[in-house]
């Protein structure tokens, strides 16, 4: 497996994305163009929180694909939108750490959040004018589920689809949930042999997932089966921070870590087809991985670090750092995320800000009126008058 191969499959998933109706909606011309002239824009940044940022997810693609929901040490959830700053909803989870929070994309109606003491507690959003007004009134609103089954604390958590949900944790078991019968898990595994930190569903088929731990594995899982762990993959030297499936892919999938890496890999494949780094940073401060994403093209592989800057790879290249984007943080990146519809990109740090960037806007010299846009898969898209 090559870059050729690698090239043909992101040029069949751009080409797929545009026809399944993402922004934008007319009929626009595409052609390619080199990366090398990729670059970001910070368009908005936002103070919601007073804690340190743990984590965030956007919202669904078609029915909110500008809300966010973010949450902190101190307990807290904030559900926003993410262009106008406009807070929907606030909620005091907990008097302690949220590890990690999802948003449900099939309806875009649940928020999980893992906590720290092991519960996971799902909340409703986006219901009714009433609904939702009456719960905006009450930071103390209590959750519509509280699953309760870990003897650590829940570090991460991911829906499958609208009810099933699977949970990693510090006690290194990774569990299933069902909320029609949420009193209990439906199955627990401990192939892990230390926390697991990271969790990924595949969108094309939410009966994959991938799991990341501290004993340095990658695990790729299928719910349907008796022993649910297929599969499990090495090559990193620290804890595996991130994992995250190539868009469009059911095969292909990163890993990043606490040693300062990117792993590409395939599922049919033992070892990584390219290993990313940044040689800019070799041998100088420490600066593990906390947080990885793809374009929606797959194209860019996006991460947070202790850099303070946005590190972007180019899936194709060598390995070697594409390029550092200054989005204005002044400490590590926490976290980044990419919307739902591709259009946009969310980076936290500890000291609660999050940052919103966009694709820079370029002008024709010879028609100011026709707007070029180039959107996170690397793409140059001409919109039509």
């Amino acid at each position: 497996i090559n870059a050729e191969y690698m090239g043909n499959f992101i040029q069949f998933s751009a080409s797929k994305m545009m026809k399944s109706g993402s922004r934008p909606t007319e009929q626009d011309s595409i052609e390619q163009m080199s990366v090398d002239d990729f670059s970001l824009t910070k368009c908005r940044s936002f103070i919601h929180h007073q804690s340190k940022i743990t984590s965030l997810a956007w919202g669904n693609a078609l029915k909110n694909p500008t809300q966010l929901v973010s949450v902190d040490e101190g307990g807290k959830l904030v559900h926003w939108d993410a262009f106008t700053g406009e807070i929907i909803q606030q909620i005091q989870v907990s008097k302690s750490w949220i590890m990690d929070v999802d948003f449900e994309q099939s309806e875009g109606k649940k928020v999980a959040c893992g906590l720290i003491d092991g519960k996971l507690c799902i909340y409703l959003v986006n219901q009714s004018t009433r609904d939702q007004k009456k719960q905006q009134e009450d930071i103390h609103v209590k959750p519509t589920y509280e699953l309760d089954g870990h003897v650590g604390a829940v570090l991460c958590c991911r829906f499958l689809n609208t009810n099933y949900l699977v949970t990693g944790s510090s006690d290194s078991s990774v569990a299933l949930w069902d909320l029609e019968n949420p009193q209990r898990s439906l199955s627990s595994h401990t192939q892990h042999t230390s926390d697991v930190v990271s969790l990924a569903v595949c969108e094309e088929d939410g009966n994959f997932f991938l799991s990341g731990s501290t004993d340095l594995t990658t695990k790729i899982w299928d719910v349907r089966m008796k022993n649910p762990a297929l599969n499990s993959y090495e090559g990193h030297e620290s804890a595996i921070n991130s994992v995250a499936f190539l868009p469009k892919s059911t095969k292909l999938f990163a890993t990043g870590s606490e040693d300062s890496t990117v792993r590409l890999y395939d599922l049919r494949m033992q070892k990584a087809l390219q290993v990313f780094r940044d040689k800019s940073n070799q041998g100088e401060s420490y600066d593990p991985i906390y947080s990885i994403t793809f374009s929606r093209s797959g194209r860019l592989l996006f991460a947070g670090s202790e850099n303070q800057q946005l590190k972007v790879w180019d899936v194709l290249g060598n390995g070697e750092i594409l390029k550092h984007i200054n989005l204005g943080h002044s400490k590590l990146i926490k976290k980044v995320a990419i919307s739902a519809d591709g259009f946009a990109l969310a980076s936290a740090d500890p000291n609660g800000k999050i940052i919103i960037s966009q694709p820079c806007l370029l002008y024709t010299s010879d028609a100011a009126d026709d707007l070029l846009c180039v959107d996170l898969g690397g793409r140059r898209i001409f919109k039509k008058k």
